[in-house]
């Protein structure tokens, strides 16, 4: 969330989305989910204006699914292999 940090005025804080006056908004939602991935460990944003962006909007449909499903919950693995300049050469 380097953005988050570099950027504040773009976000909404967590505590201002899930204000009572907010109910009725869609934030209000989306801060009580980024409050429970908090507490789950997640990292979350709550972004002012969405992006329009086909990709991003598939990212968010692909998170969202991951979260409704259990996957959220699930040890992530990122595995990187360093075979040396040689071998990446040769194919």
């Amino acid at each position: 969330m380097k953005k988050k940090k570099r950027e504040p005025e773009k976000f909404i804080p967590i505590e201002e989305a899930t204000k009572e006056e907010n109910k009725e908004k869609g934030t209000f939602c989306l801060g009580l989910l980024a409050q429970n991935l908090e507490n789950m460990g997640i990292t979350t944003a709550i972004e002012k204006n969405p992006s329009k962006d086909i990709e991003a909007q598939k990212t968010a449909n692909t998170i969202l699914q991951f979260i409704t499903n259990g996957m959220i919950e699930k040890p992530k693995f990122d595995f990187h292999f360093d075979f040396g300049e040689e071998k990446i050469m040769n194919y």
